[in-house]
């Protein structure tokens, strides 16, 4: 090209040999343009050849992934469909395909998840859509579209398929489906033989419970009437004859024992072992059941010993039961040992209760120490344990101790002794509790109902005389005293009431006024809620630290009550906040800490209302988009409703609002902030603004 170029300049410019002077250093420059043209074109074309070379790599690359990819899918045991992000299907390997035969004709790529859910309905291929298609369509649609866990899904034919959904990072669907029909089918079978074994086991229990009453009716009479002839012909009757009465009367005796330990099996078995829990002092019961096995030692050979590390507390469990447990393992105890000593031991942990007993026997093989408390089982531990027994005793004593809340353990080295510790809680849970003091006293008298507008002070204290001693001295301030005499029923008022303040007792029956005082500053409905702590006990330190708010002695005088109800309670007004975030209360409440400002939480515009209907707020921070009920809704429903209409509403929302939305918003709400983490001076502007002139709380100096 660059010749040709050459000859024909000759041929236009007139010239055949060497070019004239003038015309050299054109020509220069037309050589040095072609040269470096020429060198770029090299460049380009070197360039697209590596570039053709790297898009096909990686065409060769991609087609090996995808094949990798297909073959993966359709080497699993799974079924597996792909769905983008507007729920159309991507792929789907043949193991669905083979799932779902009824469907081969409309799967295709594109197709809709709703299309292909109203084939499923109509088609009648999943059982629980025959009988109710649409609302099966809408269950399914709501359960794609926020996976939440597997779902099990019952086909016509009977098969079970569990569906296993993930949303991936581009908004798409990924549906994994395995047959679990064997699985259901094992777990059925494994169901009714559990049915099976428990019909088995009780019907063995009502069998021994039965056979167990039969027979101890004819026992009691033998033992009654041998011990009538024993006694009335013990001079008439031959030495030998009288030795065999008493051989009678002891193997009655030992028979009705094992008769009556068969029982309390069944009984246990059965459920129908009553727990009848009281208060009782544990330790003269371990002296009891000390002096009861005593005649059962070897008296010149073992040592009946007592151990009890620190006091121990009254117990409120079934006393009975618990003696049972302690006698069945101290004459376990008693039965193989035969030299050393015997120790019951007990001390308090807390809540609970541990109570040991220690034999220097012969000790059990590691191997079954959890044999011994399977039913009808004995362990010979050598050959100086050749007891006899029903091998019930230890099985009965822990599912006692277990019924009682606690359990038995065992420690044991053979030729050492063993260890069985009992450990049971200090009280019964779930047992009814009987308080004797409170089913004498006359119930309070109902409160009459709040009108709005009333200054409420709920007074925590056992005595009535200081509830009413608290009503006429506050009530000429301007405050409604609401009583509460307990722990419990104040922390519910306290909850229901959310009062200005709250006085509160420290020693009190059953929960304590330091227990009251931590649940209330635990509990995010309460902890704003002042509390001055009203005792004979001084303990001010104690009390600030826990969260008191003032601290007033008994017996108090009238203006420093007075005073001290006005310090933790001024005109504090009431924001409440509807917000599925639980984080935007807290972050108001301390954004308005300075201010004086009692906070309420509703989590949506339904508890939003719900809320309102037990306190009215003197303003409302709304959040716009919530579950259940958003905040247009709570608007519409505030403004239908005379009584909060003119409640002042602003709104916080994290959405970004278009022209015309704020405008909207503007005319039905005070003020609209931006969540943006809410900042504090536009919050408080917006309060100030909300609430009426005068009644706001003036801010403090560090506000």
């Amino acid at each position: 090209m660059h010749r040709l170029l050459r000859r024909q300049l000759r041929k236009y410019l007139g010239f055949e040999g060497e070019a004239p002077s003038t015309l050299q250093p054109f020509l220069a420059a037309v050589d040095a343009a072609y040269t470096d043209f020429d060198s770029d074109l090299a460049q380009l074309e070197r360039s697209l050849e590596l570039s053709s070379k790297e898009l096909s790599n990686a065409r060769d690359v991609a087609t090996k992934a995808q094949s990798r990819l297909t073959d993966a899918l359709e080497s699993i045991s799974e079924g597996f469909f792909l769905f983008d992000a507007d729920d159309r299907m991507v792929l789907c390997n043949s193991r669905y395909r083979e799932l779902y035969p009824g469907m081969a004709d409309v799967f295709r790529p594109g197709l809709g998840f709703e299309e292909m859910l109203q084939t499923v309905a109509d088609r009648r291929i999943v059982a629980d859509a025959v009988a109710r298609p649409q609302q099966w369509v809408e269950e399914r649609r709501a359960q794609h579209r926020n996976p939440s866990g597997p779902l099990l899904q019952r086909q016509w034919d009977g098969r079970w398929i569990q569906i296993s959904e993930r949303k991936t990072q581009d908004g798409g669907t990924v549906s994994v489906y395995t047959d679990v029909t064997e699985l259901k089918r094992r777990e059925e079978q494994l169901a009714a033989a559990r049915d099976e074994a428990m019909g088995a086991t009780q019907a063995k229990s009502k069998f021994l419970a039965s056979m167990s009453h039969e027979l101890r009716t004819p026992l009691n009479a033998i033992i009654g009437f041998t011990r009538l002839v024993m006694r009335r012909a013990k001079d008439a009757l031959p030495a030998k004859q009288y030795e065999n009465l008493e051989k009678v009367l002891v193997s009655a005796e030992h028979l009705l024992s094992l008769i009556n330990t068969v029982l309390d099996l069944a009984k246990i078995e059965a459920g129908r072992t009553e727990v009848s829990p009281a208060e009782f002092p544990l330790e003269p019961l371990l002296d009891l059941c000390l002096t009861t096995v005593e005649p059962m030692v070897k008296a010149d050979r073992v040592r009946l010993i007592k151990d009890v590390q620190g006091p121990l507390p009254v117990l409120y469990t079934d006393q009975g039961k618990l003696k049972q447990i302690l006698i069945n393992l101290l004459s376990n105890a008693a039965k193989f040992t035969e030299t050393g000593s015997i120790t019951l031991r007990g001390r308090s942990l807390g809540d609970w209760v541990e109570v040991a007993v220690a034999d220097t026997g012969s000790g059990i093989p590691k191997a079954a120490l959890e044999l011994i408390f399977e039913e009808f089982s004995q362990v010979d531990g050598g050959p100086e344990r050749g007891h006899k027994g029903t091998g019930l005793g230890l099985t009965i004593s822990r599912q006692l101790a277990r019924l009682l809340g606690g359990d038995i353990t065992v420690e044991s080295e053979l030729g050492e002794g063993s260890t069985f510790t009992i450990t049971l809680p200090v009280r019964l849970a779930g047992a009814p509790e009987l308080k004797p003091t409170p089913s004498a006293r006359a119930p309070a008298p109902p409160e009459a109902p709040i009108r709005p507008g009333e200054k409420i002070v709920l007074a925590i204290d056992d005595d009535r005389n200081v509830l009413h001693l608290l009503r006429e001295n506050l009530a000429d301030a301007g405050y409604r005293v609401i009583g509460a005499e307990s722990g419990e029923e104040g922390l519910q008022k306290a909850r229901e009431l959310n009062p200005g303040a709250i006085t509160l007792d420290i020693i009190m029956p059953d929960i304590d006024g330091w227990q009251v005082l931590h649940a209330l500053k635990s509990d995010p409905v309460t902890r704003d809620i002042p509390v001055i702590l009203l005792s004979i006990v001084d303990r001010t330190d104690l009390g600030f630290r826990l969260g008191a708010a003032d601290y007033v002695v008994k017996p108090f005088d009238s203006q420093a009550l007075i005073g001290a109800v006005a310090r933790v309670a001024p005109h504090c007004r009431r924001i409440l906040v509807v917000d599925d975030d639980p984080n935007v209360p807290e972050l108001v409440r301390q954004l308005c800490e300075c201010e004086h400002f009692t906070i309420d939480w509703a989590a949506d515009g339904v508890a939003g209302l719900e809320r309102l209907a037990q306190v009215r707020p003197d303003v409302i921070l709304l959040d716009l988009v919530m579950p259940r009920m958003d905040g247009l809704a709570f608007l519409d429903a505030l403004e239908r409703n005379a009584a909060y209409k003119e409640i002042p509403v602003i709104m916080i929302t994290a959405e970004s609002l278009s022209p015309t939305d704020r405008r909207m918003l503007q005319e039905r709400v005070l003020g609209l902030i931006e969540k943006r983490g809410l900042d504090r001076e536009a919050l408080i502007q917006e309060l100030r603004r909300a609430l009426p002139v005068g009644e706001a709380a003036e801010p403090s100096a560090a506000g």
